[in-house]
């Protein structure tokens, strides 16, 4: 091993497929999504609604929710993220509905395709964002558009580019003013320069998504998230189940308070990475040092997260890169593939 050198970047430095995904995770990045999109035309023409309802399949739900977040802090139409089985009953003519799955989803886009079907018989406004790894084999029409996958990137990685697809079909829609597309380009920017301080020749020392792996090297994940931030609690647990092939919890600011008498009934030394994520341009909440403090000595030693980004957008799209990478040296620790898919198949099918 070369001195200085910590033994996971000796690690990655052999491992071809983690290699092969982060390169091509920074593609995806930068993929030309507007020119995609253009290529269809006018896929949806403006129309005047009250609502909007975001309904979204179990690969997708976490990051439409973070979109949703965002979406909160700047639109003054309502937004919904809705993942029951049947519409909501006040679901009608003044309704704008998207419906947005992975397509190999075991029962995902059937499951929206349904639940879109019904939202239309009560005379909503409905729009299909399919992802399909594939790519081509479902076709454009007046509610259906299809996005192809990335073919080196995991599925999982991929749900980021949503960000981008959910706030162009709103935005032709017109149903959000202002540039959403223009704010999400310049956070997907902010996003790639970031990633490139966290790719695999970047060592340990200076790649903060590294760290988080060895910190949580063996242990299943315990993220407490900054209220600013309360979307990324839903990323970070699925894509540190469906990457690192690990068991994970995570809690938002103020609900995280509801966990804490959870620790003072465990012995200190368990099998846990506490790893406490906030703001890098708002910096630690007074409630998350409280608690931290409270808890010094009943739970392991957390680790301390900042999250770049100056806006709420970019904020919420790093720490969902942040994720996706730390995610991925830490299955790189275990042994594991990064893809999902085929432990997804031997276990539910």
């Amino acid at each position: 091993m070369q001195e200085g050198r910590h033994p996971l970047d000796e690690m990655v430095a052999r491992h071809k497929e983690v290699q092969r995904v982060c390169n091509a995770f920074l593609e995806v990045l930068r993929m030309d999504d507007e020119s995609s999109l253009q290529r269809h035309g006018v896929w949806a023409e403006k129309t005047s609604v009250q609502q909007v309802i975001l309904m979204a399949d179990g690969a997708t739900f976490p990051v439409v929710v973070s979109v949703q977040q965002w979406l909160l802090s700047c639109a003054s139409t309502p937004v919904i993220v809705h993942a029951a089985g049947q519409p909501p009953a006040f679901v009608g003519p003044d309704t704008a509905v998207l419906g947005i799955s992975y397509s190999s989803q075991l029962g995902g886009s059937d499951t929206i395709a349904q639940l879109c079907a019904a939202a239309r018989q009560k005379g909503a406004q409905v729009h299909h964002i399919v992802m399909h790894k594939d790519g081509g084999s479902y076709d454009a029409t007046d509610s259906q558009l299809a996005i192809s996958l990335h073919e080196a990137v995991p599925w999982q990685m991929q749900t980021i580019r949503l960000w981008w697809w959910v706030a162009a079909v709103l935005q032709q829609l017109g149903v959000i003013t202002g540039d959403l597309v223009q704010e999400i380009n310049v956070a997907r920017r902010a996003a790639a320069t970031f990633t490139e301080t966290l790719l695999p020749h970047v060592p340990l020392q200076e790649n903060l998504a590294k760290q988080i792996a060895v910190h949580s090297y063996g242990k299943a994940g315990v993220f407490y998230v900054a209220p600013e931030l309360a979307s990324l609690a839903a990323i970070w647990q699925q894509v540190w189940q469906l990457t690192a092939k690990t068991v994970a919890s995570a809690e938002y600011y103020p609900v995280a308070y509801s966990a804490a008498p959870g620790w003072t009934g465990q012995p200190i030394m368990k099998p846990f990475a506490v790893i406490d994520i906030a703001s890098e341009h708002t910096g630690q909440s007074a409630a998350m040092k409280q608690l931290a403090k409270k808890l010094s000595g009943q739970r392991p030693q957390s680790m301390l997260v900042f999250v770049p980004g100056k806006t709420v957008a970019a904020q919420l799209v790093q720490g969902t890169v942040l994720a996706h990478l730390a995610a991925g040296y830490t299955a790189v620790l275990h042994g594991k593939p990064l893809a999902a898919d085929e432990v997804m198949r031997r276990l539910l099918t």
